[in-house]
């Protein structure tokens, strides 16, 4: 269970909280939730839920790192998300615009 938010409100108690620019992210501890980082090591967002590198075979469970930098397109962007399996929210902070990539099922759901 997790909320994004732009409003700095009083969090339900046993939350944890990761800020990105104007956002926070709210979740329960035992939701999992990694740090999405760029070619640059630059914290870009959120990998929520349950998903599979399948390159490396094996379940995401630390920092997930693309090979994208700020210069890359929202294509490039989209593919290296998309080379993820598993059930997932991808929440990615590029250029001041926050946007939330679904697994190919939708299996984890995000209203904005």
């Amino acid at each position: 269970m997790f909320v994004l938010r732009q409003e700095n409100h009083a969090s339900p108690p046993g939350w944890e909280i990761k800020d990105l620019s104007q956002y926070q992210l709210l979740y329960k501890d035992s939701f999992p939730v990694y740090p999405l980082v760029d070619k640059n090591h630059t914290n870009i967002g959120w990998v929520l839920g349950y998903p599979i590198n399948i390159k490396k075979q094996m379940f995401v469970t630390g920092s997930h790192q693309i090979q994208i930098d700020e210069s890359s397109s929202a294509q490039d962007l989209e593919q290296e998300i998309y080379r993820l399996g598993g059930r997932y929210i991808v929440i990615v902070n590029r250029a001041g615009s926050m946007r939330a990539y679904l697994d190919s099922a939708g299996s984890l759901s995000l209203v904005l």
